[in-house]
């Protein structure tokens, strides 16, 4: 019986499936603020979230968390890599990935808003200068190379933008996100919810769906906003979602659109390859 236990875990921890029409991974690992997924509670809503999530160019899973103090995780697999507590932190961060470098806003002990630096080889952790984030902005986007604050006027036609370096310095304010990056989004239907997961061969990966009744679906969307393709993701597929279901838990990473998901007391970390998905 035990062995029969062990090999359906070995099975279940690492796979590809091909029992959908597009081929995929899927890896376990324990959700634990001791030994496997850093995680926090949100009592209030009797739920749990992840802070960060990230996927480097080996493949490498990074998962910011933690209950009292931030704690970064990295695993191979399922099996962990390396673990850093930071205890002057109160907790994790989203995290971006640019080069050997991972960034994040996050909060002190004393609740003090902080920007971080960690290398991702080994976790050392940077505090950078924090006086650029604008207190009044409404949004935030990292891109690349650069962060984008996003400030809302009485309308949509007042919002401006500041654009900054991954180290604070500023590079340049406009009324126009065009001036910084190209605008697209896809053409999905009357009423369509999606939002942007990362790029690949030069056109752009949108998860959403066409309305409220739909199905999830990924869009493969050119710099005109025109679909390319698209195709469902089957329903439970990517297991239950985390607390607010954040866009941090789904992005394309190293040729595959990653999410973060969990199955029972697991995180489940699908990984679904995108040339065999749009059949490119």
């Amino acid at each position: 019986m035990k062995n029969s236990i062990l090999a359906l875990l070995i099975a279940l921890n690492t796979f590809s499936c091909f029992s959908q029409s597009f081929p995929k991974k899927q890896t376990l690992i324990p959700l634990s603020n001791v030994n496997g997924v850093p995680f926090y509670k949100a009592e209030e809503m009797g739920d749990i979230g992840i802070n960060g999530f990230e996927i480097d160019d080996k493949g490498n899973f990074f998962f910011f968390g933690g209950e009292r103090n931030g704690c970064l995780a990295c695993f191979n697999g399922s099996k962990q890599v390396y673990r850093k507590n930071y205890n002057d932190l109160s907790k994790g961060s989203e995290l971006h990935l640019h080069k050997n470098n991972m960034y994040g806003f996050t909060f002190d002990r004393n609740g003090n808003r902080v920007y971080i630096k960690i290398n991702a080889a080994n976790g050392s952790i940077i505090k950078l200068p924090n006086q650029f984030e604008p207190s009044n902005s409404s949004d935030k986007i990292f891109i690349d190379s650069c962060i984008i604050f996003e400030f809302s006027g009485a309308n949509d036609s007042k919002n401006y933008y500041e654009q900054y370096t991954l180290t604070g310095k500023f590079i340049k304010k406009t009324s126009k996100i065009t001036e910084i990056r190209s605008l697209f989004f896809p053409q999905a239907g009357n009423d369509p919810i999606y939002s942007f997961v990362g790029e690949w061969n030069d056109d752009y990966v949108f998860w959403g769906k066409s309305d409220l009744d739909a199905p999830y679906q990924l869009y493969l969307v050119d710099d005109k906003g025109k679909i390319l393709a698209k195709g469902i993701i089957p329903k439970g597929l990517t297991g239950k979602g985390y607390f607010e279901e954040p866009d941090e838990d789904r992005k394309v990473r190293n040729g595959s659109f990653f999410v973060l998901g969990r199955k029972g007391n697991y995180a489940l970390i699908t990984e679904i390859p995108l040339a065999s998905f749009f059949e490119k």
